[in-house]
C-alpha cells in the first residue's frame, strides 16, 4: 500500500486541539506486513494526542520506509507519548528503521503561533532487518527537544548509510547494542557520531570496546555524552 501500514491519529491543528480527544491504550500484535510506509506511525495528525501505544511480534514480509515514525510540526501541538515498539523482524526499512520528525510538511506552510507537539517516552527494542538506509534518525524541535527516547538491541544487515543518522535536540537518550550483524559495533565508521546531544547516555555491550570510542560533538553543543561499556 501507497501509506503508512498501521497509523495512530488524533485530529489535525486547530481542530484537533479543541476536541482534544487522543487516541490511546491500543495494542498491535502479531501482524505481517507486505508493504507501506511506516509499520507503525503516529501522526502527523496528532494534534488531539496520542498515548500508551504499544507492538510486539509483528513481521515485515516486503519493503516499508520506517518500523517506527512520529511525525509532527510546528502547526500541530498535542503529544505523542509512551510509545513501545518490539520484537519487530523485516526484509527492508527504505528509510530509517526509527525516525522522529519535527518537520513534517505542511500545505501552505506553517504559520505562527507555533504550536509544539509532546514527544516523550518512545522505546523501541528488539528490531531486525535485513536491509536499512539509516538506522536512527531523531530530529526534535529546537524550542521543545524531544525527551526521554530509549533504543536497544537494533540489528541491520546492510546498511547503506549511517546507523545513527541524527539524533538533533533530544534530551535523555539512549541506545545500547545499535549493530550491523555482519561487521559489529566495533565497525560503525561514522557512525560514531552524536550531533546535538542533550543528556545522552551511549551503551554498548560488555566488552565491545566502547570506552575506545572517539565520540564528537557538533554544531557546538552543550552537554554531557556518556559511554558506558555495561561494567
Amino acid at each position: 500500500q501507497d501509506d503508512d501500514v498501521i497509523c495512530m491519529k488524533s485530529g489535525k491543528n486547530e481542530t484537533g486541539r479543541k476536541l482534544a480527544t487522543p487516541t490511546e491504550f491500543v495494542a498491535v500484535r502479531r501482524c505481517i506486513a507486505k508493504r507501506g510506509h511506516g509499520l507503525l506511525s503516529a501522526g502527523s495528525e496528532l494534534s488531539g494526542g496520542i498515548q500508551n501505544i504499544y507492538m510486539t511480534d509483528c513481521r515485515v514480509e516486503g519493503v516499508v520506509d520506517r518500523f517506527l515514525r512520529v511525525k509532527t510540526n510546528r502547526a500541530r501541538g498535542g503529544f505523542a507519548r509512551n510509545i513501545t515498539v518490539e520484537n519487530i523482524s523485516g526484509r527492508m526499512t527504505d528509510h530509517d528503521v526509527v525516525c522522529i520528525e519535527t518537520d513534517y510538511p505542511e500545505w501552505g506552510g506553517v504559520k505562527k503561533p507555533y504550536h509544539f507537539t509532546v514527544i516523550e517516552n518512545i522505546t523501541a527494542r528488539n528490531l531486525r532487518t535485513d536491509w536499512a538506509v539509516n538506522g536512527i534518525s531523531i530530529n526534535g524541535f529546537h524550542e521543545f527537544p524531544v525527551k526521554n527516547v530509549h533504543i536497544e538491541d537494533v540489528v541491520v544487515g546492510y546498511l547503506k548509510k549511517e546507523l545513527i543518522a541524527a539524533t538533533n535536540n533530544v534530551e535523555g537518550l539512549v541506545l545500547r547494542n545499535i549493530r550491523r550483524s555482519s561487521e559489529g559495533w566495533n565497525d560503525a565508521g561514522n557512525d560514531r557520531r552524536i550531533l546535538n546531544p542533550r543528556k545522552i547516555l551511549w551503551e554498548a555491550p560488555v566488552g565491545s570496546g566502547a570506552e575506545a570510542f572517539d565520540v564528537q560533538l557538533r554544531n557546538g553543543a552543550e552537554g554531557s555524552v556518556t559511554v558506558n561499556d555495561g561494567k
